[in-house]
């Protein structure tokens, strides 16, 4: 595998190196972010921001850029305690690009690390695909569910104790946007086989659990919502130095790299016969992307 870093305006390679197929993206992103960062500060240079994806996101890569006054940029991800709070709780502060297609809402958080920037972003396309993702979950969910209920609602049991129990022990593990009634029906047990005569009385009863599934549209919608958001972070706090917005379209703009080794990987530039047999051998551990200030030469 390779490591390309390069630069935003003019997709310039800055950083290339083999990797090890088993290497970790913590380890190799920040190994490569530290040698480009000498070799710019040897050459008189300076990268006002680095770009990566949340392979360089955790605790102790970040206090390691921190310390190094390393500005930076990557997604957070959404595994993380904090990060789930955040999407779990949403904002009544939604922003909204001009054209609609981006929204978003931004925190600043103290963490073990330093402080930060987050922001919470979704766009139009995401949206749609995750109702699509969503709606598929949904399906499959409720058609399992059904038919948990009714293998259920064959069981019989002794007592109304003993199906309360076993019903709360199936719906363990139920999804939040899908609500299960239960309902407990006395069955008549009679002497005798047979139909049983009208003035019998039933010397004992068995239990049936009658449930029944339903969507709760709400929470489907709020799922769908919250699969299609995703954060941001920078240890650039100053919205004036760099917007939310502009936070947005830079991480969004990764496709640098990915340019690069699209190139790299194309047949017609690979000199070697065995790299044209098996080009996929060359890929992208992460993609890391430059943001080099302008310098006046006058």
């Amino acid at each position: 595998m390779l490591a390309l870093a390069t630069t935003r305006d003019g997709d310039v390679p800055l950083f290339m190196q083999p990797l090890d197929g088993n290497t970790s993206d913590k380890v190799s992103l920040l190994t490569a972010i530290t040698a480009i960062q000498t070799q710019l500060r040897e050459a008189g240079e300076e990268a006002s921001v680095y770009v990566a994806d949340n392979g360089l996101y955790s605790e102790a890569n970040i206090k390691q850029l921190n310390h190094a006054g390393v500005k930076w940029v990557s997604r957070v991800s959404e595994t993380l305690t904090q990060a789930k709070t955040l999407l779990q709780e949403g904002s009544e502060n939604w922003q909204q690009s001009e054209d609609g297609a981006v929204h978003w809402f931004s925190r600043q958080l103290k963490l073990p690390q330093g402080d930060e920037r987050w922001v919470v972003v979704y766009t139009q396309a995401s949206l749609q695909r995750a109702q699509q993702t969503v709606q598929r979950r949904v399906s499959k969910a409720q058609t399992d569910w059904e038919q948990k209920c009714w293998h259920l609602g064959n069981r019989r049991f002794a007592c109304e104790a003993d199906g309360r129990s076993a019903a709360e022990r199936e719906l363990k593990g139920k999804p939040a946007w899908l609500d299960v009634h239960t309902d407990l029906v006395a069955h008549p047990q009679y002497a005798g086989k047979g139909r049983p005569r009208k003035d019998a009385s039933p010397v004992s009863q068995q239990w049936r659990i009658v449930a029944t599934v339903t969507l709760n549209q709400e929470r489907i919608a709020q799922e769908a919502s919250r699969k299609a958001c995703w954060i941001v972070g920078t240890n650039v706090l100053e919205p004036t130095v760099l917007s939310d917005l502009q936070l947005i379209a830079t991480y969004k703009e990764q496709g640098s790299p990915e340019r690069g080794f699209r190139f790299l990987k194309d047949p017609l530039f690979l000199a070697s016969s065995v790299f044209v047999k098996k080009p996929e051998r060359i890929m992208a551990l992460s993609f890391i992307m430059v943001l080099c200030e302008a310098r006046s030469t006058a």
